[in-house]
């Protein structure tokens, strides 16, 4: 990976840190001369991979522009482009993804504070405001309003009394 990072990316990595990761990817901290990145590796055989890389050249292109074009690149990361313009590296076993690096927990770590489900809210109406105005492609992708990340209906009810009220 380290001679990927440079080749690709020109990035000189000094060390590698595995650390927690969802389930689609596994996810490493790169400390290098300038600065530290984020690495996020896919392998494209894991069944429950699949999806999430078939996926990534139908939403990538709209994060790119978003975070070029919008306010929200001040609300949102995108990828670092590699030396040839592309977001992603591929070999035949993994996907290549490298982001910036931010501190911080993850959103699955800790309780939302009602200041950021009011910024999540904010940001997903920005996304809407844009919806097709966006010139690049988004016959693939499909909004849901699934809510199935409630892990309670009182969760559901704290979420809905914080936004309307």
């Amino acid at each position: 990976m380290k001679q990927m990072l440079y080749n690709e990316y020109g990035i000189q990595v000094q060390s590698l840190q595995e650390i927690p990761s969802g389930w689609s990817a596994s996810a490493w901290k790169i400390h290098a001369d300038c600065g530290s990145y984020f690495l996020k590796v896919y392998d494209k055989h894991k069944p429950s991979t699949k999806s999430w890389v078939a996926q990534i050249d139908s939403y990538i292109p709209v994060v790119l522009w978003l975070h070029e074009n919008t306010e929200l690149q001040m609300k949102m990361t995108a990828p670092i482009l590699t030396r040839g313009g592309d977001y992603k590296k591929e070999d035949t076993a993994f996907l290549y993804m490298v982001f910036p690096f931010i501190e911080g927990a993850t959103l699955c770590s800790e309780k939302l504070k009602p200041s950021q489900v009011l910024e999540i809210a904010q940001i997903i109406s920005e996304l809407h405001f844009y919806g097709a105005g966006i010139p690049v492609s988004v016959n693939n992708l499909i909004e849901t309003f699934d809510v199935s990340f409630c892990m309670t209906l009182a969760d559901g009810l704290r979420i809905y009394i914080i936004l309307f009220t």
